[in-house]
């Protein structure tokens, strides 16, 4: 019997993997695919570098620790200063901001209604009730066009879902805290200016490094084509089956599988958490790749990319430039797209296509085209996810299994990899 059996092999399990071999806990890792890293993943075509799911990520502790010790310094590239420029698409055009929050004033973005109302912030002095919206919580303290128009693209671009029905105690946890703090999340914010100010980074050849180095560090305890199918207690540890007939044994499971996915194997050991589980809705999204010749786009822009209002109507949630993004990602005469847009809301890839081309001017095919469709890409953290939450720790309490990935953590790569070190150590 193995010290602790992993299930998972994406993001959330190779980084558990890695931490538990620094610590010299013995384990087995157990994957589906007969590939690792889940849904990063990353390509090239000729010059161009891409990536399937997480484009960049913000720099933090451990994923330092794991490049520092992997010997990644030399991949790592962080965010060109051409992204520090980001827009958004408003009536009509897109509206340029900058990373300075103050730059919001001077902004065609908002009216000066809207702006009149973001400056009495402070003097709202109500709280958050239990089961507030991400939208209601934006609106409450900032006013409705400061939600329509910044809080609804930002945060669908981060979550791909319906802000009207995300939980704000999970996705504003930081500026819930503020508002408890000091009554004021302006005034929270520019308590800690300063303070949690991250770099975003990359590789030279994508996101994906990251994924491919953490398994050369850990392959040797890494079984592919084992797709688990139940979680059995024996005595002093656990069975896991898996849909080829094999079994495996640990005294500890760490599963890091999508919800839907874990729901299935505790199912025989508790079928009501199993149900909690179940409930947690996935957004389908599709990522559309382009490459245009930078003479033929008329209207060229340079920056990290651009985020679409929800009420604008418009086919896609934005697009990240991946050439202006991070240096050496496309040739010198190319402009690269990642395009980001949901069939669950209507939006196609071809619709979107069309959008920035007319936006932007632009005059010829591209020379490149693929599309990435994830049907379940995103977990979303509904009202209500607070008490899945509490179903976790409560099931965690009287089982020796610990419950990873995204939909617990938090959907960053620096959200996976911090939870990945905090569950090694339990």
């Amino acid at each position: 019997m193995i010290k602790t059996l992993i299930l998972g092999g994406g993001l959330s399990g190779l980084s558990t993997a890695y931490f538990l071999k620094k610590k010299g806990v013995p384990f087995i890792l157990l994957e589906k695919e007969n590939h690792y890293g889940g849904v990063i993943q990353s390509f090239q075509n000729q010059q161009q570098v891409w990536d399937r799911a997480a484009i960049s990520f913000s720099m933090t502790p451990e994923i330092q620790e794991i490049i520092t010790d992997l010997g990644l310094e030399d991949e790592l590239v962080q965010a060109s200063t051409k992204s520090n420029a980001r827009y958004i698409f408003r009536r009509g055009k897109l509206r340029k901001l900058t990373s300075n929050p103050a730059s919001i004033f001077t902004s065609p973005l908002l009216s000066w209604k809207a702006k009149f109302r973001l400056l009495r912030e402070s003097k709202v002095t109500t709280k958050s009730p239990k089961g507030e919206s991400v939208a209601g919580f934006v609106s409450r303290r900032f006013g409705r066009e400061m939600y329509e128009s910044v809080a609804n693209p930002v945060l669908s671009g981060i979550y791909a879902g319906d802000p009207e029905k995300m939980e704000a105690a999970i996705v504003l946890k930081q500026f819930l805290k503020y508002e408890e703090e000091f009554g004021s999340i302006i005034k929270g914010l520019k308590a800690n200016k300063g303070k949690n100010k991250r770099v975003i980074s990359s590789f030279k050849k994508g996101t994906g490094v990251l994924l491919d180095a953490l398994y050369e560090s850990v392959k040797e305890h890494c079984i592919s084509e084992k797709e688990a199918t139940g979680i059995v207690k024996i005595e002093n540890g656990y069975e896991v089956k898996t849909v080829d007939g094999s079994s495996y044994t640990g005294e500890r499971v760490i599963s890091c599988l999508p919800s839907y996915a874990a729901a299935g194997l505790v199912r025989q050991l508790d079928s009501v958490f199993s149900s909690e589980l179940d409930s947690i809705p996935y957004c389908q999204m599709e990522m559309t790749h382009l490459s245009y010749k930078k003479s033929e786009v008329k209207g060229n822009i340079e920056g990290f990319g651009f985020l679409v209002p929800e009420v604008e109507g418009k086919p896609l949630l934005g697009a990240v430039i991946n050439s202006s993004a991070f240096d050496d990602r496309a040739a010198e005469d190319e402009i690269t797209f990642t395009i980001f847009s949901k069939p669950d809301r209507g939006h196609s890839s071809e619709l979107a296509q069309q959008e920035i081309e007319k936006w932007l001017k632009i005059s010829g095919l591209p020379s490149f085209r693929t599309v990435t469709n994830w049907e379940r890409a995103i977990p979303q953290f509904e009202i209500g996810h607070t008490e899945i939450l509490q179903c976790i720790a409560e099931f965690e309490a009287k089982e020796y299994i610990s419950i990873s990935g995204n939909f617990r953590s938090g959907v960053s790569v620096g959200d996976c990899v911090k939870f990945a070190k905090e569950i090694s150590v339990e």
